[in-house]
């Protein structure tokens, strides 16, 4: 069996609205999740069974339908040269048939973990390298506290 880090489209409800009333030009969020497999292609079929699910858990709404609004998983071929590569441990990883824990894959979840992994220098606080996915968390709440 191999491990793939499978990349992950979603949206979750916050941007979606954001997006919505014309205020943010994005509103996919991406995901990863180590999946242990036979073959890539069904890691990459585990991933969007996953996707679809962490789609209706985040917008509890199981009437979305993951493929038609155009999502897709795709594999990270080097994880550690990847844009990801800070905050791999985040990922979990799971067995083909094996659903994670979805409550840990959300944007607000990435948030948590990201403060815990913050270095202090001259007791300012300096994050590390944040991903794209950081800088959208953090984009939309300067504008929720605006709206």
């Amino acid at each position: 069996m191999n491990t793939y880090l499978i990349g992950i489209m979603f949206h979750e409800p916050e941007s979606w609205r954001l997006w919505n009333q014309g205020i943010i030009e994005d509103y996919e969020s991406s995901t990863g999740l180590f999946i242990e497999a036979n073959s890539l292609e069904e890691a990459i079929l585990w991933g969007e069974t996953v996707g679809e699910s962490l789609l209706w858990f985040v917008n509890d709404d199981p009437s979305l339908n993951w493929h038609e609004l155009g999502y897709y998983c795709w594999v990270e071929p080097e994880p550690e040269l990847s844009d990801w590569s800070h905050c791999l441990s985040f990922f979990q990883t799971v067995s083909v048939g094996t659903m994670p824990d979805l409550t840990q894959m959300t944007a607000e979840a990435y948030g948590k973990w990201q403060e815990k992994n913050t270095q202090y220098n001259s007791g300012k606080k300096i994050k590390k390298k944040e991903g794209i996915g950081a800088k959208i968390l953090i984009f939309c709440k300067r504008i929720l506290t605006h709206i």
